[in-house]
């Protein structure tokens, strides 16, 4: 406490032990001084080791361990286990108060404890609940002979220290409940633990309002998650009430709940509210009708809202409450009412508009005094009825086509109903005047074609000769018309004689021609059958119809075709040997025909013959812009040959088309006939007649040629497909016992090629051959592999696997 003064305190600590020197020196000398030592070791007592106070139950005992590094002595005796024992079990039988002397170092020092025997509280036990997320459950506890209550966590409890606590989870939770008797340090205490489980609910999301129509469907999204049981109420109107998400008809304003829960019992709500505005009333007038074509029909709409009419139909107005359609075509009527809110009804009215008669009469005709003239309505059907008015001058009032013969200008008024009572009403005026009107039509001359598919050319002569006539006539048209066979108008025309500029007059009518002007009509047709027969009609209603008719006859040129061998006659025709055959045409006129493409088929045995892949075209003026193409297919039943061709310009004349290349396979003696066939077009086929001829050739074998033969161990067919089954790749091995195309083909199962693997079109030698080809682009499946060679046709299987 103190360094310098006589007397001085320290403060000994733990576990330490420490020597203070005092030294007194004289005043008047700093070397007179006189020392002396203190050693003061820290020696351990026994305040606060132990508990002033402890509680325990009755029949209870207490282990009481010291902390103390010298001797002790407790006292009374009664009731401990050891007296001088630093870890002593107390037990006593009523309440007692305990002393404990402790020596260390000659250091005495006295502590007390006081053991409060009291009766041990009792609590009833703690029953595990289940709850909702957002729920409470409160708790009675019901204890005796307790002085103080913990409840511990103190998590989501809203008092940790009374008999009735209020629990609120968040989460399933267990909360441990301890009584205990007495105050102080009490070792008289009763536990138990309740399990707390808490379920969650299911969520729930719904639209907002919604609004809509009487007699609408309003769509409900509720997103649920976590339920397992939707329920909708009211469920009237609902159209899944056990659905997130449903289709409400409502008739009235009304706001329905949606409610989940799961199978735990939990459940959620939510609301949504449908306002249903009601629907405008609309009344329409007159209902379904039926009117005739032109008439006007007044529809009326009654109704409580705005009205907006179908724009679509051309009416008068469209918002109006009453609107006029003038009946063109059969038509529905539409009318749209709109409320404020929007709520509309639609009502419709079908128009059925029946046709007028569709009649067409001249406005006038010109007849001379004394004249007759049948009026022929155009358009006219026995359905119709028919009424002239006046009736004077005609041969019947009633009748469709009366004929006319008044004696002065009278106007007729035709009046024509339909069965339906629709009518029209024409008028024509027939004027009398004295006169006399004549068009002559004659035969001016006629070019006729020698073929069919070729043209003929007719000239007519028509004129108002003044002989005959003292007035214009009016030309309405010049009409050919083929009446028997076929044929096709190629071009007309007509001009007046005299006109230096040569105006063709036909697409100026109708027209006069003056009295005593003269026209001359040519027509070209075009022939597709031997006989033709063609009326020139020239119309006129003041000379009235004159018909010309002209019959036009022709043969069908011949068109040959021949399939010739070039024949060597010094070289003998020794089996396997090529031939070349000569592919040749003739027509009696080319010109006519016109021919730009054409198709040829040569048909022949496999077993003796094939084709080389080799051609070549005639060297002709007028093949410059033709392409041939030439392909071969061979069956069991024979092997065909297509020859197509194609060209910019028609062929000419007569003469070689092309040379094929053909070869021939081993064999005895043998004869080869190969037949020829021409494929015409539809537009060629009236035009010809079609022969064709081909020339035979034998084959011989003897000693002296069998040397021209080539002898080799090579055979033809495939020898391995391998791997088989294959994956990504495979390889075949073939031979050719000799030169001659090969064709390698894949087919699927159902017989369509899927692959060519050699397409058969140059000539290989004779060999063995090795062909790896990717089959990445196949699925997995059955195959079969085709060769073609040699008239060896040879079928393998081939299995792909992935």
């Amino acid at each position: 406490g103190c360094s310098i003064c006589p007397q001085t305190t320290v403060v000994p600590r733990p576990g330490t032990e420490i020597v203070y020197t005092a030294i007194a020196r004289n005043a008047n000398s700093e070397h007179c001084e006189t020392r002396d030592s203190i050693r003061v070791r820290y020696a351990p007592g026994l305040l606060g080791k132990i508990p002033p106070v402890v509680t325990l139950c009755e029949g209870d005992s207490l282990v009481l361990t010291l902390d103390y590094g010298g001797t002790v002595r407790w006292s009374p005796a009664q009731g401990l286990s050891c007296t001088d024992c630093k870890m002593v079990t107390f037990r006593p039988q009523r309440t007692t108060r305990y002393t404990v002397t402790g020596d260390s170092a000659g250091c005495t020092t006295q502590a007390t404890i006081e053991v409060r025997v009291v009766a041990k509280p009792t609590l009833q036990p703690l029953p595990d609940t289940v709850i909702c997320a957002g729920e409470s459950v409160q708790l009675q506890l019901v204890a005796t002979g307790a002085d103080n209550i913990s409840i511990s966590p103190s998590t989501d409890v809203s008092c940790t220290g009374c008999l009735t606590p209020v629990f609120t989870p968040t989460e399933t939770r267990t909360y441990t409940v301890v009584i205990s008797a007495g105050n102080g340090n009490s070792q008289c205490s009763v536990r138990d633990s309740m399990t707390i489980t808490v379920h969650p609910r299911p969520s729930i999301t719904v639209s907002s309002p919604l609004t809509l129509c009487a007699g609408d469907t309003a769509v409900v999204a509720a997103t649920v998650t976590g339920a397992d049981q939707v329920r909708w109420e009211p469920s009237d109107g609902v159209l899944c009430p056990t659905c997130d998400s449903t289709a409400i008809i409502a008739t009235t304003s009304q706001t329905y709940t949606i409610t989940a829960s799961t199978s735990t019992g939990c459940s959620n709500q939510a609301r949504v509210q449908v306002i249903v505005h009601p629907r405008p009333t609309l009344e329409l007038t007159p209902l379904d009708t039926t009117v005739c074509e032109g008439t006007s029909v007044h529809v009326q709409a009654t109704s409580d809202g705005v009205l907006e009419w179908d724009r679509t139909v051309p009416l008068d107005c469209y918002d109006c409450s009453t609107v006029r359609y003038l009946a063109t075509e059969s038509r529905q009527i539409t009318v749209r009412s709109r409320t404020a809110e929007g709520c509309s009804i639609e009502g419709s009215v079908q128009i059925r508009v029946r046709p007028l008669p569709q009649i067409t009469v001249p406005d006038s005709i010109r007849l001379c005094i004394g004249a007759a003239y049948q009026l022929q309505p155009i358009g006219a059907q026995t359905t119709y009825r028919y009424q002239w008015q006046p009736s004077s001058g005609l041969s019947c009032d009633d009748c469709a086509s009366p004929i006319a013969s008044p004696q002065q200008t009278t106007q007729y008024v035709l009046t024509t109903t339909t069965l339906d009572g629709c009518t029209e009403h024409d008028t024509v005026v027939v004027a009398v005047v004295p006169c006399r009107i004549a068009v002559r039509v004659q035969v001016e001359s006629i070019v006729r074609p020698q073929y069919t598919c070729d043209s003929a050319t007719i000239e007519l002569l028509i004129e108002n000769p003044s002989s005959l006539s003292d007035q214009d006539a009016r030309i309405e048209s010049i009409e050919a018309e083929v009446r028997g066979g076929n044929a096709t108008v190629s071009e007309s025309s007509a001009v007046a004689l005299g006109d230096t500029t040569q105006t063709n007059l036909l697409p100026l009518l109708p027209k006069m021609i003056a009295v005593g002007e003269r026209w001359r009509y040519r027509c070209r047709v075009r022939l597709s059958s031997p006989e033709v027969i063609l009326a020139i009609t020239v119309r006129s209603e003041d000379a009235g119809d004159t018909s010309v008719v002209v019959t036009l006859r022709s043969d069908r040129q011949r068109l040959r075709v021949l399939l010739q061998p070039m024949l060597d006659p010094v070289q003998p025709l020794v089996p396997g040997n090529n031939l070349v055959y000569s592919i040749s045409l003739a027509a009696d006129q080319w010109s006519v025909l016109d021919i730009r493409d054409l198709t040829l088929q040569i048909r022949y045995p496999a077993e003796l013959m094939y084709y080389t892949g080799s051609y070549q075209v005639a060297t002709r003026t007028d093949l410059g812009g033709w392409s041939f193409g030439v392909s071969e297919t061979v069956a069991p039943d024979g092997s065909l040959l297509t020859i197509s061709g194609t060209g910019t310009g028609p062929i000419l004349y007569d003469g070689e088309l092309l040379r094929l290349t053909m070869g021939t396979l081993l064999g005895q003696s043998y004869k080869l006939e190969p037949t020829i066939e021409l494929l015409p077009t539809p537009a060629l086929t009236p035009c010809i007649q079609l022969e064709t001829a081909s020339q035979a050739v034998t084959m011989q074998l003897c000693v002296r040629e069998l040397r021209f033969v080539h002898v080799s161990s090579t055979t033809f067919g495939i020898q391995e497909i391998a791997p088989n089954p294959a994956n990504d790749a495979v390889t075949l091995i073939y031979s050719l016992g000799y030169d001659t195309p090969v064709r390698i083909e894949l087919f699927n199962t159902q017989g369509q090629a899927v692959a060519v693997l050699r397409d058969g079109q140059a000539v290989q030698q004779r060999g063995v051959y090795q062909l790896t080809t990717k089959l990445n682009d196949l699925p997995a499946g059955m195959y079969w592999c085709r060769y073609v060679a040699g008239h060896v046709v040879q079928v393998l299987p081939l299995a792909v696997v992935r």
